[in-house]
């Protein structure tokens, strides 16, 4: 179980990660540490749900993990 006491910053500053992708979840992990799930193309939802199995272009994501020192 990772330490409960954690001091965080009061923000991060990730603009040389996300340029030309999109935040799409943020989430702070069982481990302790924050995760950002990026894309560079968001797929549209059918009947603003659901989103399609099939794409017939290519996406790209990247994850940002924290790191606690």
């Amino acid at each position: 179980m990772p330490n409960p006491k954690v001091k965080l910053l009061p923000f991060a500053n990730i603009s040389n990660y996300v340029e030309g992708f999109e935040i799409v979840s943020t989430q702070w992990g069982g481990d302790g540490l924050v995760y950002v799930l990026l894309m560079n193309q968001i797929p549209e939802r059918k009947r603003g749900m659901f989103v399609q199995s099939k794409l017939f272009y290519q996406v790209t994501m990247k994850e940002i993990t924290s790191v606690v020192d």
